[in-house]
């Protein structure tokens, strides 16, 4: 999916958070989205994910055959971010069960899913009783193994142990290939295998 951005920005109350970026992300790229501290990072990535509207400018998404439409893509996004809640009063089984109501996956139960989690053990116990590093790994594994030509991580490897890292880079190498991935951190490992980087900080006023 190629995604074109053209003079986007973003105002709140309290004035821009960013002012006029423009780029094109091509389809089956890796970019990094960087930037200090209150830059706009996971608001760019909202705004991406049709989550946000820009206050001005335009997005252009087109895959290989035809223009998708803004409130259409949703279809084609998968997300893992802070801001994106499970649904705690689930056991993990029944997260991914629900999960797989609504995303078409290859996968023929939830145990599989569980299983690639490496969280088999976990899979009776309610989310509300999951570490904070657990909960980030079900909802980046959900987010990679889904169907979908575009993938967005908003600060994937927080609260992640080192085992837990080596897990998400390992997927993430597994599962890059023909989507469009848009990754925002503040840690430069997570931009490891990232062809380009847009930096948000010259946009920011």
């Amino acid at each position: 999916m190629e995604i074109e951005i053209d003079q986007i920005s973003k105002r709140f109350q309290h004035g821009w958070v960013f002012k006029n970026l423009s780029h094109q992300f091509k389809s089956d790229g890796m970019y990094g989205i960087a930037g200090r501290n209150g830059s706009g990072k996971s608001t760019f990535l909202k705004i991406i994910s049709g989550l946000l509207t820009p206050t001005s400018g335009t997005i252009r998404y087109a895959n290989t055959t035809h223009t998708v439409l803004r409130e259409t893509i949703y279809q084609y996004i998968n997300i893992a971010a802070p801001y994106i809640d499970l649904i705690e009063e689930f056991t993990l089984e029944e997260m991914v069960q629900f999960h797989m109501q609504f995303r078409k996956t290859n996968f023929k139960q939830a145990g599989d899913w569980i299983e690639l989690m490496e969280l088999k053990a976990a899979s009776k116990r309610l989310l509300n009783h999951f570490s904070s590093g657990m909960k980030q790994r079900v909802r980046l594994a959900l987010a990679l193994y889904s169907p979908g030509e575009i993938l967005i991580l908003d600060e994937p490897t927080s609260n992640l142990d080192e085992d837990a890292k080596a897990w998400f880079f390992n997927h993430l190498e597994l599962q890059k290939r023909h989507k469009t991935v848009l990754i925002a951190s503040n840690e430069k490992e997570d931009f490891k295998f990232c062809s380009e980087i847009l930096r948000l900080d010259t946009a920011t006023p």
